[in-house]
């Protein structure tokens, strides 16, 4: 089997059964990409990852994307950044992410495949893959709210999830401590005008706890700024940063670097 196909088929496990909710369809996959470092060396995976369900679900709402300029007149449609997952979508994934992440292997990806009917023979697909690699967690979309008439269609996406089927109409909005990348990885082939979007998340702010998830225990620790919000304590952002340090998701600079800027807060 070609390079290609073997990466996009897809064949690995399926952490949760296809949803039965009328009118849509998702599922997350592991991938088993070892068989391709041959050709295309995987380095720097950061995984398996412990992430709890609700850091899961911050960073996914956190997540926006707008109409491409070039789009927006032809559509009709403003450019104001929405949500990138819709509430459902969100809260799905945050809990099978939470549990393939605790499971995946360094060679793997998780690949995620989302469908709702819009109407009438019409399908809305957004596919793509999450991997951590040199200090980011990774957001691939292969196609993102692809509207699909052809059952046909539909089931070759389904089939294999990381195959972009034509050009993007959104882009990412990156916010505090996310970027965009320039490049897909791996240089994965696709059709003619078919294209990749990337973002990347800073996995220092993925992990670190936010006062909204912590128990109530935690909470009573916690501290609140001029606006009374709740803030991190300084400790426990320092535990936070050397475990990022030993799963190897930032380097023994990076680590000295945050921790002087933490000490030099107390």
């Amino acid at each position: 089997m070609a390079l290609f196909d073997l990466l996009l088929a897809c064949t690995g496990n399926v952490w949760h059964r296809q949803s039965t909710m009328v009118g849509e369809e998702r599922f997350v996959n592991i991938v088993d990409t070892a068989e391709l470092s041959k050709d295309s060396p995987i380095s720097g995976l950061a995984h398996p990852i412990v992430l709890s369900e609700d850091n899961w679900a911050r960073m996914l709402g956190d997540i926006y994307v707008r109409p491409r300029r070039r789009w927006i007149t032809l559509a009709g449609t403003t450019s104001d950044p929405m949500f990138a997952f819709s509430e459902g979508d969100q809260q799905y994934l945050a809990h099978h992410l939470a549990e393939a992440f605790s499971r995946v292997k360094p060679s793997e990806w998780v690949v995620f495949y989302l469908a709702h009917t819009q109407g009438p023979d019409v399908t809305e697909i957004t596919s793509g893959a999450f991997f951590a690699q040199n200090g980011y967690l990774h957001l691939l979309f292969a196609n993102y709210r692809y509207a699909v008439t052809v059952p046909t269609l539909q089931q070759q996406i389904r089939d294999r999830p990381l195959r972009p089927k034509g050009e993007s109409f959104y882009e990412f909005v990156p916010r505090v401590k996310q970027s965009v990348a320039t490049e897909h990885p791996l240089g994965l082939p696709k059709p003619l005008m078919a294209e990749f979007r990337e973002l990347l998340v800073e996995m220092d702010e993925l992990l670190v706890p936010r006062g909204g998830t912590r128990t109530e225990g935690e909470r009573s620790k916690a501290t609140t700024n001029n606006s009374g919000e709740p803030v991190t304590p300084i400790e426990e952002r320092l535990q936070t940063l050397d475990r990022l340090r030993r799963q190897g998701l930032i380097t023994e600079e990076e680590y000295k670097l945050k921790r002087q800027q933490l000490l030099d807060q107390l």
